[in-house]
């Protein structure tokens, strides 16, 4: 029996046939230009993934109108002019015998004039709470002339030759701005009772049919819930979908807005598939394929989905950024063999929001898939110290540029901090990404040397180039008494170090948080001081969702407070203006970040050995961080190696 018989079998989307279920969705990237042409980044980038055997592809949304444009480089189809670079991408993602869709995108409200230079548009006066830009509410005339392009967009994207169109219903943007009691609170015929709200949405939908015709498939990607509290739920969205599925081929269920937007890409804190119930309701109420998506990761699941009818296609979106070739990997019955998405939202999500191009945590080469990855010459003999991420992706990266590479570690095990994260319960997807590195280090032929790495025993070992790699290590304040109490760094709590009951852990980032909650699901009674005036500032979209969890536990939580001085029996706390003492605790977990692990670097500088320092030695941020640091340094070898040797500086 063939693997995944579902999942991998064709199936039709109106009148066109995908070579299998599985479905790349519109991930907004910002590869596309400044003026919104596609570039040869994103055709790259798509083209890897229709190699690696995806079905179809929905190329990210695509404006309709200058004042819909959402992020800095969105791709642009408001012009003629854009036709061109898409029709030349769209013969390159053809020519992999994938097939490909362009979503079509209006932002409304949630965008601002600093990236369109125009006023935000929206169906009512309401700021989306993250963008808190208040919207000029659109008269008729500017509703119909929206309307009416998105059908001239959709006949650019056929005339550019794609497959279909997909329609952005959800999300938050526009159409779904006036699908949303608490967004559209219009008093004419677009808005107050459902059959109004949702006239916006069947418009644009009858308009694009008569553009393109009826042979032409056309998407409508729909929220099941908004999360939002008096929002869109399954009940409104399943009445939405029964009155557009007559308009369209095929509805994409998602869910959240910017107001909820951790429901839009889901985390390690939410369930695999979670979303895909919501789809299996859509699925009974209309008579089109629906398309499920939500944190489905590995192909086991997304047959299981299949096969139990809540869809008929399955979207894998941060599953393909991880693993391009995933698809081609279940279909030679391999499925272990792909790399796993961690959800951790580094790569992706945190970097779009900080208006940069997106990348990946476990795989580097997103965004970059039109470097060639050429031999080096000599094969140069390359030591690395550290089995972190930054280490292990720079020794990984050079044993595929053809170097000898020697990876030194001196634990028992790779994968330097991202062991403690892995002991989280809801990071237990970081245990697979370890195992991946090293299997990865295997098949590469990277010699593992499981030592302390002195200065000395690096000397002896005659490398070509050094790459320090070697971390970092808690950072411990000076706090005023904490020799009159018990003390541990946060990797020791974590690693269950901590014997006392109560418990207080100073810092109250994602660390100290995580860290306070092992021990509070342990039965320790914990209270965590944070000097800043919120705790978990760190974690980006996940924050509410991480927030909640704590709330459920009950910690004691002091924010805006520092801990002025410990005395034999209590800790003196202060404000801005107070201080009061905590009595009781037994124990203080330090968890204030980290600081770098470089005590190695001048030893062997001031040796003449040629060396680089990556990663958290060089300079503390994060996981995602390391691995690029690690696979840059391996990618730019040559060079980095000729500055190295012939100047006396740090090369950083």
């Amino acid at each position: 029996m063939k693997p995944f018989p579902i999942l991998l079998s064709p199936g039709k989307i109106g009148s066109l046939s995908i070579r299998n279920r599985i479905v790349m969705p519109p991930i907004a990237t910002n590869y596309a230009s400044l003026s919104g042409e596609a570039t040869q980044q994103l055709t790259c980038y798509l083209e890897k993934r229709g190699w690696g055997g995806v079905g179809l592809i929905i190329v990210e949304g695509a404006y309709v109108s200058k004042e819909g444009k959402g992020f800095a480089r969105s791709l642009g189809i408001d012009e003629d002019r854009f036709i061109p670079k898409l029709r030349e991408m769209v013969k390159r993602i053809k020519a992999t015998g994938a097939s490909i869709a362009l979503q079509l995108i209006h932002s409304g409200r949630q965008t601002k004039t600093d990236i369109t230079n125009l006023p935000t548009v929206a169906p009512s006066a309401i700021a989306c709470p993250v963008v808190q830009q208040t919207p000029v509410p659109l008269t008729h005339l500017e509703i119909g002339r929206i309307e009416s392009d998105f059908a001239r967009a959709a006949c650019r994207a056929k005339e550019a030759g794609f497959d279909a169109v997909e329609v952005q219903g959800a999300h938050g943007y526009l159409i779904h701005q006036f699908l949303s009691p608490v967004s559209n609170q219009r008093d004419d015929h677009y808005g107050g009772p459902a059959q109004n709200r949702v006239r916006f949405a069947q418009e644009i939908l009858v308009k694009i049919r008569e553009s393109v015709g009826k042979a032409f498939p056309v998407i409508l990607r729909i929220d099941a819930e908004e999360y939002v509290e008096g929002g869109i739920d399954l009940q409104l969205s399943s009445l939405y979908c029964e009155k557009l599925a007559p308009f369209v081929d095929a509805v994409h269920v998602s869910a959240g807005s910017y107001a909820s937007r951790e429901w839009i890409v889901q985390s390690f804190f939410n369930e695999p598939g979670l979303l895909a119930p919501l789809a299996g309701s859509i699925r009974k109420k209309i008579e089109k394929p629906v398309i499920a998506v939500g944190r489905i990761h590995k192909p086991q699941l997304a047959e299981e989905i299949l096969q139990r009818g809540d869809a008929d296609f399955i979207s894998m979106g941060r599953a393909l950024l991880a693993d391009a070739e995933l698809p081609q990997k279940a279909q030679r019955g391999e499925p272990e063999t792909i790399v796993p998405c961690l959800s951790c939202y580094q790569g992706c999500s945190d970097r779009l929001r900080a208006n940069l191009d997106i990348s990946c945590f476990v795989n580097p080469m997103v965004g970059k898939e039109c470097i060639e990855m050429t031999s080096l010459k000599g094969k140069p003999y390359c030591l690395v110290i550290g089995g972190g991420p930054a280490g292990v992706s720079a020794a990984f990266t050079l044993s595929q540029r053809g170097a000898r590479v020697t990876l030194v570690e001196r634990r028992e095990r790779l994968g330097g901090q991202l062991l403690w994260a892995a002991k989280v319960n809801y990071k237990r997807s970081l245990e697979e990404a370890i195992r991946f590195y090293q299997e990865c280090l295997k098949q590469g032929g990277v010699k593992l040397i499981r030592r302390e790495a002195t200065a000395g025993w690096i000397a002896q070992q005659k490398a070509d180039f050094v790459i320090l790699a070697t971390g970092s290590v808690p950072f411990i304040p000076l706090i005023p008494g904490l020799a009159f109490i018990k003390s541990y760094d946060f990797g020791t709590a974590i690693d269950g170090g901590v014997q006392e009951k109560n418990v207080a852990v100073v810092g109250g980032g994602a660390t100290g948080c995580e860290t306070a909650e092992m021990m509070a699901n342990q039965g320790k009674r914990v209270v965590i001081i944070e000097m800043l005036d919120q705790l978990a500032g760190d974690l980006g979209n996940i924050r509410p969702l991480f927030l909640e969890r704590l709330n459920k536990i009950g910690l004691k939580i002091y924010t805006s407070t520092q801990i002025r001085e410990i005395q034999e029996n209590e800790i003196l706390l202060q404000t801005k203006s107070d201080v009061w003492s905590l009595k009781g605790i037994e124990g203080v977990v330090i968890a204030c970040g980290v600081t770098p692990n470089n005590s190695l670097e001048k030893q062997l500088h001031e040796s003449g050995i040629a060396t680089v320092s990556i990663g958290d030695c060089r300079q503390v941020k994060n996981g995602f961080w390391a691995m690029q640091a690690g696979f840059e340094l391996g990618m730019s070898f040559g060079a980095v190696k000729e500055i190295v040797e012939n100047t006396s500086l740090k090369i950083n």
